[in-house]
């Protein structure tokens, strides 16, 4: 029933009297201003104000949606990790509009609304620097939705809120044992749950690896979660079996509320949601900084509502996200297509001068929705097909063959293994860069594994094995592996092994033909074997101290390895020949992309972040526009040349860049579509025109 007139006059008052209107607020009001209002305010049947109408009309019913705010209108801090914000709150049926929960400037990470949208659940990051580093004590709290009744609830970081179907029993997930660092990105060593009206029943979900707050998501029934393991290293954690599996490299992962199990990992440019198909090898990009106006700037804090065809985010963020003006920044609500390929309609529930951070939306009736699991990924009809990649290699048989004794195994960076609940993970050094395969290309730089596996390898023994598959881009010297007491090089076009004086010749080098080598001891012996066949062995072989001297590349070698497999055992001849042939089907599958070799000229650069700008990222990429001039190898029909080029590597600027307007540039290019792997760096490519094909450019970067 509607409410009277006499009533809705009534409530004109307490607004005036309270010194606002819907949508014209004051920019600071106490907590119990917040709360008389709520609670003076009726429900009503239908959205009052012009805004809370449009929200309906999107979502199709009763909205709420509550996030924080920065209060100072030079700054945005897109991490949320100051202490000036606002917890604000917008209902379509309150007839207010965008209003103040609770007003007392302070700290409001991740707000989220419960499942039944009557209280609000947020933390504050107690964040200090401590020694130059960054240290977090969160405390996570709840608030009802009118303001009232706020109190603390416990000592983490909360991530997200789950009814157990089963008893109906409210949960909240949240990330403790915080670790101190120097990124953006905030670490815990462990994933716990607590009841919401009952914090002190608390349970741990996860404690076999550092996981990242603020991308963490439950499935309907709560038997999968989507995180990050941690930043940038997005996966699906399997609740029941406490395992998880790596998707893809981003940030700001979510997962759909129902029980399709399909989630995202944000890409780099923070442009782009990358979908990970449940089922299948799938993965394919919806372009979200496409809103008129926007000219693909960066978009920030993409989540999933509680209703899997909508979900909210915030933007467009100028550059230097922490430092610059948030007065075009809005927070919005975009909704999917049935088969989540692409956005088809957008609404912003706000409109001020000050930026907006960690939305969160509840739609009555949300929870009962669900995705028709066999439209997912599949067009509207009459439309395009969706353009899909692979999220991962499809295997050739089982690799490694046999996981006795290993220490340390890297497929490649979309195919994480571990060893126990340790992943193994290689870090790249100088201007080595992860390729289209997802391996390690090393000109100009070296890859070595990561600090958490060098300290688990220990000690090695003399039988220690090293395999790994290696493909090298030209036929020029240089070292291609070294673990401090055996060496694999390149000298003369042909490739070799050397133990102390002692000299293995495994025959002629093949540009970009894959080889699998395995070099080890047996006993007092080396041995080196060539695509699973014994090529020769040397005598006096001295293992290895550890794995702290192994090193892949020397920056100088260009080529690329991946399959790094390293044994405490000597491996039997007939289990390396097994190993050798799996690399050799699964390359065997590989498609060929289209390289173009021509001159253009530079038109348009695209401004370079700042290293405060670039924040937690230890490469970055940036597109410029070239001219065409001359095409000197392969077909290239477009008289402009759209190029993603590196310049920022290993945490160091390249001198190369930026590059000189007017100058003329020889490229090798290939196209970006070929490239997933560059989805999850940070990439800028503001003002491109993007009717034009994007290429990348696959030289080493000039230091």
């Amino acid at each position: 029933m509607k409410k009277s007139v006499s009533r809705l006059l009534s409530l004109a008052l307490i607004l005036a009297s309270l010194g606002f209107g819907a949508c014209d607020r004051e920019e600071s009001r106490s907590d119990g201003q917040a709360a008389d209002l709520k609670r003076a305010l009726p429900e009503f049947e239908a959205p009052q104000d012009a805004r809370s109408k449009e929200i309906e009309a999107l979502t199709g019913g009763h909205t709420r949606i509550v996030w924080a705010q920065q209060q100072d209108p030079d700054k945005t801090d897109a991490h949320g990790n100051g202490s000036n914000h606002q917890l604000m709150g917008l209902g379509t049926r309150d007839g207010v509009g965008e209003r103040v929960i609770l007003g007392k400037v302070g700290n409001y990470s991740r707000p989220l609304l419960t499942p039944d949208g009557e209280r609000v659940v947020y933390t504050d990051k107690g964040m200090k620097k401590v020694k130059g580093k960054k240290a977090y004590a969160p405390t996570c709290y709840v608030v009802n939705w009118d303001g009232s009744g706020k109190k603390e609830l416990a000592d983490v970081y909360a991530d997200d809120i789950w009814v157990d179907p089963g008893t109906g029993i409210t949960w909240v997930y949240g990330i403790d044992e915080i670790v101190s660092n120097k990124q953006v990105s905030i670490v815990g060593r462990r994933v716990v749950r607590f009841q919401l009206d009952d914090p002190a029943k608390s349970e741990v979900v996860f404690e076999k690896g550092e996981v990242s707050v603020n991308n963490l998501q439950a499935s309907r029934d709560g038997k999968r979660i989507a995180t990050q393991f941690p930043w940038p290293y997005g996966g699906m954690l399997d609740v029941e079996a406490k395992e998880w599996t790596a998707t893809d490299r981003g940030c700001w992962t979510s997962m759909c509320p129902d029980n399709s199990y399909l989630s995202w990992v944000f890409d780099g440019a923070h442009k782009n949601l990358i979908m990970i198909h449940p089922d299948q090898n799938e993965k394919w990009l919806i372009p979200v900084s496409d809103l008129p106006g926007f000219k693909n700037k960066e978009m920030y804090h993409p989540r999933w509502s509680n209703h899997p065809r909508f979900f909210a985010l915030t933007g467009p963020y100028p550059p230097g996200t922490r430092n610059t003006s948030g007065d075009k920044v809005e927070a919005y609500i975009g909704k999917f297509d049935p088969g989540a390929t692409k956005v088809v309609a957008w609404v912003t529930f706000t409109k001020n001068k000050l930026a907006e951070l960690f939305p969160d939306v509840w739609i009555e009736g949300g929870e009962k929705e669900s995705l028709d699991r066999k439209q997912i990924g599949k067009a509207p009809e009459g439309e395009p097909e969706v353009v899909k990649a692979r999220v991962k290699e499809v295997e050739a048989g089982t690799w490694p063959a046999n996981e006795d004794k290993l220490v340390f195994a890297w497929d490649n960076i979309a195919n994480e293994k571990r060893v126990g609940d340790r992943p193994c993970r290689v870090e790249l050094h100088g201007r080595a860069r992860f390729g289209r395969f997802y391996d390690a290309v090393l000109g100009g730089g070296t890859a070595v594994p990561d600090g958490a596996s060098v300290a688990a390898l220990g000690d090695l023994g003399a039988e220690a094995t090293v395999e790994f598959l290696l493909t090298a881009a030209t036929d020029a010297d240089g070292v291609v592996f070294t673990d401090g007491t055996r060496v694999v090089f390149v000298a003369g076009k042909r490739i070799y092994g050397k133990t102390g004086d002692a000299v293995w010749d495994a025959g002629v080098i093949q540009p970009g033909v894959p080889t699998h080598l395995s070099v080890q001891g047996h006993g007092e012996t080396g041995i080196l074997f060539r695509d699973g066949v014994r090529v020769t062995e040397a005598a006096t072989v001295t293992p290895p101290e550890s794995g702290a001297g192994l090193v892949f590349g020397d920056g100088i070698w260009e080529g690329t390895v991946q399959g790094i497999g390293i044994y405490n055992r000597a491996l039997p001849a007939e289990e390396i020949e097994r190993n050798a042939a799996t690399w050799t089907a699964r390359v065997s599958e590989r498609k060929p992309t289209v390289r173009v070799v021509l001159k253009g000229k530079l038109v348009e650069v695209t401004p370079l972040k700042t290293k405060t700008e670039i924040g937690a990222y230890n490469r970055a990429l940036s597109v410029y526009t070239y001219e065409v001039e001359e095409v000197t190898e392969g077909a290239y029909a477009s008289e402009k040349a759209l190029v993603s080029h590196w310049y920022y590597m290993d945490d160091t600027f390249l001198t190369s860049m930026p590059r000189e307007i007017g100058r003329s540039y020889e490229l090798t290019i290939e196209p970006a579509s070929d490239h997933p792997q560059i989805e999850s760096e940070l990439t800028d490519y503001e003002g491109a025109d993007f009717e034009t094909p994007v290429y990348f450019d696959v030289t080493t970067p000039e230091p």
